[in-house]
């Protein structure tokens, strides 16, 4: 936090000289610039961490070998590059409320993975993660898609590169940060079993979704409010 306040004010003084800074601090001030990049640093913080969390539960917990794990992945992969091209059409029409049924559908997704895990006992078979995953998948892309067009869509031509730069680099920190953090939990409860391990790293992850679904929410229902 110093460190961000220095660097805020050292941005701001610079442009007070009259000089071009690295990030105009203005842009802070477009709505859906400022709740887009909110929206998608609080999603990254769950769900980047979302692959990492399952292929230590597979390798080490089921001792699945890893160009399974790795396949098992395939589904979501394929499914999110449909859907970034499928969600195009409702963008401006309909895209903060389809980013909200999004962010619902992964909070589903991770939910159903957790209910595969705890009926693996009862003859769930492991691979049935990959369809769960899948719907993850299928919103990510969309999501995707419609968060990055409806963030800049205020933002002055001149400054979208330069926004599109911050957003990604929000998103990188909350990817990293969020590594680190549902990672940890699933080491603090390993020793409870693999199983109670990854229901609590993917409880977190769920959480963290839910966080960016209020603010998607919340931004969806500023933006019609200001319509109004």
């Amino acid at each position: 936090p110093v460190v961000l306040w220095l660097w805020v004010r050292w941005e701001r003084g610079y442009a007070a000289r009259g000089r071009a800074p690295m990030v105009d601090m203005n842009l802070f001030g477009f709505r859906s610039f400022r709740n887009g990049m909110l929206v998608s640093g609080v999603m990254f913080l769950g769900v980047a961490s979302t692959f990492a969390v399952l292929a230590l539960f597979l390798q080490n917990g089921l001792h699945v070998p890893a160009i399974a794990v790795g396949l098992i992945g395939l589904p979501n992969a394929v499914i999110s590059a449909f859907s970034s091209i499928w969600s195009v059409k409702y963008v401006l029409s309909h895209g903060r409320r389809l980013i909200v049924w999004m962010l619902g559908l992964m909070v589903l997704g991770t939910a159903l993975s957790i209910g595969v895990v705890l009926l693996l006992p009862y003859g769930v078979p492991w691979w049935a993660l990959g369809a769960t995953l899948a719907l993850n998948g299928f919103a990510m892309g969309a999501i995707g898609s419609a968060n990055q067009t409806l963030s800049l869509q205020d933002v002055p031509h001149e400054h979208g590169g330069t926004a599109g730069g911050i957003k990604q680099t929000v998103e990188r920190i909350g990817a990293a940060l969020g590594n680190a953090m549902i990672v940890g939990i699933f080491f603090a409860f390993v020793s409870t079993g693999y199983p109670g391990a990854f229901v609590a790293a993917y409880a977190a992850v769920t959480a963290c979704v839910i966080a960016a679904a209020a603010i998607a929410v919340f931004d969806e229902r500023q933006h019609h409010s200001i319509r109004a």
